[in-house]
């Protein structure tokens, strides 16, 4: 319908649109209003109840235990539950009840009618009726104005949904006022609690009155030992109880009184990884004890710099394993101290110092008395060392340097001025040795020539050098020594300002020249000549009581006092060589010193040189030959069946002689003088005697007759004979060449045959040694033999001791030359002196003293060596001897010193 229609048919005439009367809008508005003031009160206090029980509920908790993380987001969601009531009242009471409409639907649910009649108005007024029904504004308004007339006989209120929100602002009331209390009583707790509710994923700490300060997660301990737990508590903490509780693991708690700074709990040793929970008031903590061994030093060194004097700039590194340390004094130390683990702090003599990783250094120090460095150390897992390390500081001294000399000659009691000494000198010192040399002086005596006196650089050394090995090579004619005794000593030189050298122990020698050199090697010859007949005549003493043994019969020697009489003579006879090897060694020294002196002729040398050898060989092999026959001797078990008594015509120990093949005397041999020998070896008396058995086919020969020629060199045989071959065929003995000729002197030879067939019934061996009287034979015979030896190197040494002898006397009438040299040397050197005047120095007058005493003692010398020299003409007669002493007995010492 058109506008035009509807005001013909009066539906809309145009006036103002229609609208409830004033009064029912106002009570309409104001019955909404009352509805959502009631219901947001409502949803307000339970949000404040709900959120407000949360955060008591976790402030009851937070005082009991540490809430854990999901417990709190559990409170927190119910009290954003709670809060979220507001929401929903606004949305249901107010959102949804905003319209007049909706308060009218409403109000039907207590007055029905009353509420569908204001329904109905209400759409008449926003014209939400059909369009298509014709409707008459005067019905309209009679419509609105009689249901706002039965609106006023109805109370609105009456129709307000069911209200709580006096009981929810009762409920309510309880926790603000208890939140009110405990932000006004606690703050510091409601604040945290709230912090903790607002926040549950935040790792907001637990707010306690009984405050402790930060605790470790892990507490570390030593490994297996008993060990204190200290809890302290905080400054600001509100609550001090009485005591604290631990509990590790599943052991009964452990309880701890108060201190004032704290609880002290003391833990078992423990062994492996352990929770550890603590309850201190309303304070809880968990930890876990860690078992760990304690920190230990691995490496202690010292850093060393010397003292500026010894000229070493590098520092020393020296390893201190006992806890002392001796450095020279002067010196700067440093103490480096290495842990097996890094290190939060350590301390040095009380004070503080910061490590670096593991390492600890200790402040420099300049030694100059003894003290103790402690250090103390902490690993970063609170670990202390078991003891602190005490390290000694001791300073030293800077030693003294030593020399020495290496390997000087053994025995230098005399040294040819034109030999050389030739040793090593070794030198020591801590710090380095500066130099290294020798230093020599000599007293000239009652010779005339000037003391020796000097000096030689061997080798220079340095700072560095802490040993120093020199050569020396010491030549008293190079050096310009004259003949006189000698001191020489090594020294050697530090760097110590102000220390003098350092020397050797000294060595003594006499410096000599040929003459004095050769005329005492003459004397040490004549001396060992002597001992040389000394041994040969115990070897005569010996060889004279073996015979007398063998003279005793068979039985007696087998007796046990004999025995030891033979092993005595056994012993003797090893002990003599012994004695005769030291002078062969002797007397091999002589020699040697004697070829550096060409006075002595190279042929004599040679000749003594070929007797001292023989008599090593007879010292070294002959001697012990014939002790191992008495020892032998000593041994047997038995005497030959032809022992006893020995014949008459032959000498004691010595039995009959036996044929040889070859020998001189022997049939169709010839003789010693050239005749031919007769077939019968008695009446020839060339057969030279055997010591020993011959038990061949050929043996059994007669002894020698009385008053025949001396016979050869005997011989020690000890032949066996069984398939030997015939007399004419036999071959050449042992030592003997084929035709014949002068056997050879040697230790006795045994030759074996070839053994023949033994019988049925014969025994064995008789024993291990042979016959006592045959084993005293061969050693009787072998000493025979060597002193046969000895008598003939003893006549070579008659004759070169007697060539010797005379040139002794050359040597010393040179040696006398030279002291009177000397003595005219030393009046020439003091001449002005002793000469210039009446009154004459003190100095002087003693040098003219001794010049005096020392003719005299020349004097006395040189009458002597006359004397000496008229012996030995006596023995010799020597047409030059006689002519020198004709000229000194005309030489008389003149007494010119009396009037000096």
């Amino acid at each position: 319908m058109s506008v035009a229609e509807r005001q013909l048919a009066g539906l809309d005439a145009g006036g103002p649109p229609l609208s409830l009367p004033v009064e029912l809008d106002r009570r309409l508005r104001e019955f909404r209003g009352l509805v959502w003031r009631i219901k947001l009160v409502e949803a307000i206090a339970g949000a404040l109840c709900g959120v407000l029980l949360a955060y008591l509920l976790l402030f009851c908790l937070d005082r009991l235990v540490e809430t854990p993380r999901w417990a709190r987001l559990a409170i927190a969601l119910g009290a954003v539950a709670a809060a979220a009531a507001i929401p929903f009242a606004v949305h249901r009471w107010i959102w949804n009840h905003r319209g007049l409409d909706q308060v009218a639907r409403l109000i039907a649910r207590r007055f029905p009618g009353l509420g569908d009649q204001l329904l109905g108005i209400i759409e008449i007024v926003r014209g939400e009726s059909s369009a298509e029904i014709a409707r008459s504004r005067t019905l309209c308004e009679a419509a609105i104005d009689q249901v706002a007339a039965r609106a006023v006989t109805h109370d609105f209120r009456s129709a307000l949904p069911r209200s709580r929100h006096r009981l929810w602002i009762a409920l309510a009331a309880v926790p603000v006022v208890a939140a009110v209390a405990l932000a006004a009583g606690v703050p510091g707790a409601a604040a945290n609690a709230w912090a903790r509710l607002v926040a549950p994923w935040a790792s907001t700490p637990r707010y306690t009155f009984t405050r402790l300060t930060k605790l470790p997660e892990r507490l570390v301990v030593p490994h297996g030992e008993p060990s204190v737990f200290s809890v302290t508590l905080a400054d600001e903490t509100q609550w001090r109880p009485d005591s604290a509780v631990a509990r590790i693991g599943r052991r009964p708690p452990l309880r701890a009184g108060r201190t004032e700074s704290g609880y002290a709990f003391e833990l078992p040793g423990q062994l492996e990884p352990v929770a550890l929970g603590l309850v201190v008031g309303d304070a809880r903590a968990r930890l876990v004890v860690e078992p760990m061994l304690r920190p230990e030093i691995t490496t202690v060194e010292a850093e060393i710099r010397l003292p500026e004097y010894l000229g070493r700039a590098h520092e020393i590194r020296q390893d201190v394993r006992g806890g002392l340390l001796g450095a020279v004094k002067g010196s700067t130390v440093s103490l480096l101290v290495t842990a097996n683990r890094d290190l939060a702090a350590a301390t040095v003599d009380g004070g503080t110092v910061a490590p670096s990783g593991p390492a600890v250094r200790t402040p420099a120090v300049e030694l100059s008395d003894e003290r103790t460095v402690t250090i103390g150390w902490r690993d970063r897992h609170g670990l202390e060392g078991s003891r602190p390390l005490a390290i000694t500081l001791t300073p030293r001294d800077d030693a003294a340097p030593v020399v020495s000399l290496v390997d000087p000659p053994p025995s230098r009691e005399m040294l040819l001025d034109t030999d050389t000494l030739r040793f090593t000198v070794a030198a020591r010192d801590d710090f380095g040795i500066k130099e290294v040399g020798l230093v020599w002086a000599g007293d000239p005596g009652e010779q005339g020539s000037t003391a020796a006196k000097g000096e030689l650089l061997l080798e220079a050394g340095g700072s560095d050098r802490e040993a120093v090995d020199a050569a020396a090579a010491f030549s008293p004619r190079e050096l310009g020594i004259s003949p006189q005794p000698l001191v020489i000593r090594a020294y050697t030189e530090d760097y110590l300002p102000g220390r003098g050298r350092a020397y050797s122990a000294p060595l003594i020698v006499y410096v000599v020249d040929q003459a004095e050199h050769a005329l005492v090697i003459n004397e040490r010859l004549n001396r060992w000549r002597q001992q040389a007949g000394e041994v040969r005549d115990r070897e005569m003493n010996l060889m004279a009581t073996n015979r007398e043994l063998r003279s005793l019969p068979a039985e007696r020697l087998l007796d046990a006092d004999t025995r030891r009489k033979v092993e005595a003579q056994a012993a003797a006879e090893d002990a003599n060589a012994r004695r005769l090897d030291r002078l062969v060694d002797a007397a091999a020294g002589l020699v040697r010193e004697a070829m550096k002196n060409p006075e002595f002729e190279a042929e004599m040398l040679e000749q003594l040189a070929s007797d001292i050898q023989t008599l090593g060989e007879i010292a070294e092999a002959r001697m012990p030959g014939v002790a191992e026959l008495l020892k032998q001797a000593a041994r047997a078990q038995m005497a030959s069946a032809a022992g006893g008594k020995p014949e008459s015509g032959s000498q004691p120990g010595t039995p009959g002689q036996a044929d040889k093949p070859g020998e001189p005397g022997e049939s169709g041999q010839p003789s010693k003088g050239g005749e031919p020998a007769s077939g019968s070896q008695a009446s020839s008396g060339k057969q030279p005697p055997k010591v020993g058995e011959d038990r061949g086919s050929q043996g059994g020969g007669q002894p020698a007759g009385e008053g025949k020629p001396k016979p050869p060199v005997p011989q020690v045989v000890d032949r066996e004979s069984s398939q030997q071959p015939p007399a004419g065929e036999a071959p050449s003995e042992a030592g003997r060449k084929p035709g014949g000729g002068k056997p050879r002197l040697g230790l006795p030879v045994t030759q074996a045959g070839v053994a023949p067939q033994k019988k049925p019934g014969e025994s064995g061996d008789k024993g291990e040694n042979p016959p006592a009287d045959e084993s005293l034979d061969q050693a009787i015979a072998a000493q025979e033999a060597l002193l046969a030896e000895f008598a003939k190197i003893a006549d070579d040494l008659a004759a070169v001791m007697a060539r010797l002898e005379g040139s002794t006397f050359v040597k010393r009438f040179k040696l006398a030359s030279r002291e009177q040299a000397g003595i005219g040397g030393r009046i020439a050197a003091m001449s002005a002196a002793a000469f210039g005047g009446e009154d004459r120095p003190r100095e002087v007058t003693e040098r003219l003293d001794q010049v005096v005493d020392t003719n005299t003692r020349e004097a006395e010398r040189v009458s002597n060596l006359m004397d000496d020299l008229q012996a030995y003409f006596d023995r010799r007669r020597l047409p030059a001897f006689e002519t020198v002493l004709e000229e000194m007995t005309a030489y008389r010492p003149v007494d010119v010193w009396r009037w000096l």
